[in-house]
């Protein structure tokens, strides 16, 4: 299953998030191509807010999950991501990515089947990343700000 889910977080939030995100950029962890800043060390009630909101509008999707890491990562100019299936753990059962920004050229997410997710603010892409092989096209201009949360079943591993 992929789930394209427009305007997801509404813009207000997005920009909150990008606006965190430059403020700690200095203090984020290098990965790859990316830099990334854990969101609950940052904004612990945001993070709950985050918790509950995704719970909820998977548990109405009849999709049990619960956000086990959230993540704001940072994507330069020439940053990428080639095609991968995440590394997780074995209770990880979803990951979803939301773009929080606009303004930048490239940085479409694609997946092996031809799918290719154009950014738009608020928009979430939910998938299993341990089965679909997808990766993140080329930043050519600007940066990326995306909220990448992956969940699991167990509830013993929620954030």
């Amino acid at each position: 299953m992929i789930l394209i889910e427009e305007d997801f977080l509404n813009k207000e939030v997005c920009q909150y998030l990008t606006k965190l995100s430059i403020t700690k950029e200095e203090e984020a962890v290098p990965f790859r191509d990316i830099n990334i800043l854990l969101l609950q060390e940052y904004d612990l009630p945001f993070t709950k807010k985050i918790v509950s909101y995704t719970t909820n509008f998977l548990g109405k999707r009849g999709v049990t999950a619960f956000p086990e890491r959230i993540e704001i990562t940072i994507w330069k100019e020439n940053s990428k991501q080639n095609m991968h299936f995440d590394e997780a753990r074995e209770s990880t059962n979803l990951t979803s990515i939301t773009y929080l920004n606009e303004g930048y050229l490239g940085g479409e997410t694609a997946f092996d089947n031809g799918v290719i997710i154009k950014p738009k603010i608020g928009k979430t892409v939910f998938f299993d990343g341990k089965k679909y092989l997808h990766g993140v096209n080329p930043v050519t201009k600007g940066k990326r700000f995306v909220l990448a949360i992956w969940y699991t079943y167990d509830l013993d591993s929620i954030i």
